[in-house]
């Protein structure tokens, strides 16, 4: 009887991206948000675009990594509660072999068949 919903738009709006990513900025100002206004539980059923799979030996990845990281952190810290899904990629998300999806966004270059562990977590479900 006391909960309130409120949406806290993380997906890219631009004409260029209609389709919704998810882009390290947007989901590190949506956790910002939800911990600075007083959000209780978020649901993140998404991963932080362009990489489905973020490997923290690439220097480029490692930062949106500790960005996402400390932003989930710091909505943690505020007592917020982030629910996560497991993914629509059918893949083990703890055993990681291949992304062939990334990255997902003309912008960053055309997908690469790249090999991953679990030493690259998929964001921000796997904090």
């Amino acid at each position: 009887p006391t909960s309130k919903i409120a949406v806290i738009r993380a997906a890219s709006p631009t004409a260029s991206e209609r389709d919704g990513r998810f882009f390290p900025e947007a989901t590190v100002c949506a956790f910002m948000h939800a911990a600075d206004s007083g959000i209780q539980v978020t649901s993140n059923s998404y991963y932080t675009d362009p990489w489905l799979y973020v490997c923290k030996n690439d220097p480029d990845q490692n930062a949106i990594f500790v960005a996402v990281n400390r932003a989930v952190q710091y909505a943690n810290s505020k007592g917020v509660i982030s629910i996560v899904a497991a993914g629509n990629e059918e893949q083990d998300l703890d055993n990681p072999t291949t992304d062939d999806t990334s990255p997902n966004a003309v912008k960053y270059g055309p997908v690469q068949v790249r090999d991953v562990s679990s030493d690259c977590p998929s964001l921000p479900g796997q904090l």
